[in-house]
């Protein structure tokens, strides 16, 4: 079956592999469940986001926004990542609400309201697609960790144990032999 001499040496090579595979396992199993656990509260933060986001849509539909879709776009978003265990999370960095794009002689309150809103829509938007994209991270790198867990579990760890066995049982019988042949002689 496998192409190695059935040695005691190549027993405790196996043994320790197995106990390998086991512990790579449980670790494996941990990740899963800390990732899923961080995967649950990015869920619910993205859940209060748009629930913020439904909210403050319905006011901009209520105040108008004819006069804010001649507003500049802000293309600037600038990033830092939050690593939990090993996968890059992006997470935006605070800025602050910009100026007015128009002068104060030319707007209205509603007008100003209307931009303050559509400020804190921009951001919530911004935040929402960080943890859209953060929960894609989370959700691939949680099935590469019950991935690798299955295969330990179903594949190595049992050849690993059918491996101990069978050289187990080799060298059990070699030293019966031996044995015998002392015995004998």
């Amino acid at each position: 079956m496998h192409k190695f001499p059935l040695t005691k040496v190549n027993l405790l090579i196996t043994k320790k592999r197995l106990q390998l595979a086991t512990l790579a396992q449980d670790l494996l199993d941990k990740k899963k469940k800390a990732l899923l656990a961080e995967y649950k509260t990015q869920k619910n933060k993205q859940k209060i986001v748009l629930d913020e986001l439904s909210k403050l849509l319905v006011v901009v539909e209520d105040i108008g926004l004819t006069s804010l879709l001649q507003a500049p776009l802000d293309t600037g978003l600038t990033l830092k990542y939050q690593k939990i265990m090993g996968v890059p999370l992006p997470q935006s960095c605070k800025k602050e609400i910009t100026q007015p794009f128009y002068s104060l002689a030319e707007s209205t309150t509603a007008t100003d309201e209307a931009f303050f809103v559509w400020q804190k829509i921009k951001t919530l938007f911004e935040e929402f697609a960080l943890l859209e994209l953060a929960l894609k991270l989370l959700a691939d790198e949680i099935k590469k960790a019950h991935k690798g867990a299955l295969g330990l579990e179903y594949k190595t760890i049992p050849e690993c144990k059918e491996m101990v066995k069978q050289i187990t049982n080799y060298i059990e019988e070699y030293e019966r032999d031996e044995l015998i042949r002392l015995n004998i002689i």
